[in-house]
C-alpha cells in the first residue's frame, strides 16, 4: 500500500475518512470497479478512429451511464 503521512494531516479536520485498502484487494476500490467497467464497456474492442472519439464515448458512459448505479 502505498501510504504516506503526510495526506492524513491534510485531512484532519475534514468531513472525509480515509481507508487503507489492501494491496492486492482492487475488487474493493470502487474507482478500480468503475475502471474495470469503462475498460469493458469502452476499451475492449473499440475501433474509435481517433482519440477524441474515445474521450467522447467515456464521458458519455460518465455522464450516462454511471449514474444510473448510483
Amino acid at each position: 500500500a502505498h501510504i504516506t503521512k503526510k495526506l492524513p494531516e491534510l485531512l484532519n479536520g475534514q468531513a472525509v475518512e480515509l481507508v487503507y485498502l489492501p494491496t492486492n484487494a482492487s475488487w474493493m476500490n470502487d474507482v478500480e470497479r468503475e475502471f474495470a467497467d469503462i475498460e469493458k464497456n469502452i476499451l475492449a474492442n473499440s475501433n474509435s478512429p481517433t482519440t477524441e472519439h474515445l474521450q467522447e464515448r467515456i464521458s458519455n458512459y460518465i455522464e450516462v451511464e454511471y449514474p444510473k448505479k448510483i
